[in-house]
């Protein structure tokens, strides 16, 4: 059983993107990488081949098929390059997310309504973030095969058997595993959170992240452990999922809440005296792990029993995890942000990034050329960042939540922070709001609407709209 990868293109342009702009790209990346150009082959109506030692690319106009028993850097470099080519968008139900985009302006094309939540179908940035996306797809679907390749190994030996002591009885045939398509796997997203009154990026003391290392160094015997590094951020491995912890904040991701898990989680937040918080479309539920926290809490944030516990042990933060995420009942009645439950207005509830809106100008009813002008506006600068001081600057992104003010001014929703960079994100901001020739605005108290010319009003006289075309 093969492990395939399939690129597809939902909406947007059918002549955008062509197979001549697919086979450039793969051309490119095969002499980047010192490999013949014969390994590419032209096929029927335009189409193209690319045939390596582990990987069979087959590329047509509108999507393109990958063999991919092996996460190798070459083969994730031909497949994003085809994929920003062709405008294409990775499949990876399965995984940790059902899809994986290369560019912001997919999101509003994909099929499904949850799919369009930013956790649920991240942007790749390069190759190498391609590639990471994609480890925990392939691993579910290599584990997979492995499991399927087994069992037919094990029916075949039996068949002979079968076959060799009755000739006169041919053996049965069983429905072939590899045509069973894997549940999806469900992930529950926890957060950890350090706080203060104004902010929630500052850390308990500069050195909290070399603890955070010294504990995960040590913590073979919880099954956790350290899978890369970086000056101010820290991946690891959980047995039950993964995350990844700075000095302020850790994300972590599970597949199964359970206690081995909570109790990792349990001593990370008393580390860094940090409280867990999660999201449901109840809203936030955020657990202190220290009483002297709620001191420390954003003074938004809401504070009644429903919203807010204490947690004093591994087993209570477990319960509550339990019961917030819903984790005993069958995942088809979990309630899920979608068409019924849409995700809140960015900045209409507590959340662990930074958002502001951005005016759009009345020839671009979509934002969507809006971005492309930010993307290339912000790019060199970024660049300029990471040469003079090398570390995370984070990322924003457009969530494309688009409203309309009592006024009738149209705002998009620009989230940023997800990783760190606030500061320079809000400066590079108002920067390209002075280039447009445009107001930004931000919420206040999570039901007052404040533009950058001081002209405010509430939340709900503004009305969120989709536009029925797009541009491109």
């Amino acid at each position: 059983m093969s492990i395939e990868l399939i690129l597809g293109r939902f909406g947007g342009n059918s002549e955008e993107g062509g197979v001549v702009e697919m086979k450039r790209a793969a051309e490119g990346v095969l002499k980047q990488f010192q490999q013949p150009m014969e390994l590419l082959t032209i096929g029927k109506e335009g189409s193209f081949c690319v045939d390596l030692e582990n990987t069979t690319i087959k590329v047509s106009d509108d999507h393109a098929v990958l063999q991919m028993p092996k996460l190798d850097l070459l083969t994730c470099s031909l497949a994003f390059a085809i994929a920003k080519a062709g405008n294409l968008v990775g499949v990876t139900e399965g995984g940790k997310y059902p899809v994986v985009l290369v560019d912001e302006s997919q999101r509003s094309n994909l099929p499904e309504e949850s799919w369009r939540q930013p956790e649920l179908s991240p942007v790749a940035k390069d190759a190498l973030d391609f590639q990471k996306l994609l480890r925990s797809w392939h691993r579910v679907h290599k584990a997979f095969a492995k499991k399927v390749l087994q069992k037919d190994l094990k029916t075949d030996e039996e068949a002979g058997k079968q076959s060799a002591s009755i000739e006169s009885k041919p053996a049965s045939v069983p429905i072939p595993s590899a045509l069973v398509v894997p549940p999806p796997v469900w992930f529950y997203h926890v957060f950890l959170c350090h706080f203060s009154r104004t902010a929630y990026r500052v850390p308990k003391h500069a050195e909290v992240l070399g603890e955070f290392i010294s504990y995960l160094d040590a913590g073979a015997s919880v099954g956790c452990g350290i899978t890369r590094r970086h000056p101010n951020v820290v991946w690891f491995d959980l047995p039950s999922g993964d995350g990844r912890v700075w000095g302020h904040k850790a994300c972590i991701d599970l597949r199964e809440i359970d206690l081995r898990a909570c109790r990792v989680i349990w001593e990370m937040a008393r580390i860094g005296d940090m409280a867990i918080v999660t999201h449901k479309p109840r809203g936030f539920q955020t657990i202190l792990t220290n009483v002297n926290q709620i001191e420390h809490l954003p003074m938004t944030w809401k504070s009644e029993y429903s919203y807010l516990s204490v947690g004093h042990s591994p087993e209570e933060v477990h319960a509550v995890l339990r019961r917030h995420h819903e984790a005993d009942l069958p995942q088809e009645k979990r309630a899920v942000f979608g068409p019924e439950v849409p995700i809140p207005l960015p900045g209409t509830e507590p959340s662990l990034h930074d958002t502001v809106y951005l005016e759009m100008l009345p020839k671009d009813p979509t934002g969507e050329k809006q971005w492309k002008r930010w993307a290339k506006f912000i790019n060199p600068k970024l660049r300029k960042y990471y040469t003079e001081v090398p570390q995370d600057w984070g990322s924003i992104r457009s969530n494309f939540r688009l409203i309309t003010t009592s006024a009738g001014k149209n705002y998009n929703a620009y989230s940023y922070g997800y990783h760190g960079g606030n500061d320079i994100y809000n400066e590079l901001m108002l920067e390209f709001a002075a280039v447009e020739g445009v107001t930004t605005a931000r919420i206040v108290n999570f039901d007052t609407l404040v533009q950058s010319d001081g002209v405010s009003c509430s939340i709900s006289e503004c009305k969120e709209f989709t536009p029925t075309t797009s541009v491109r």
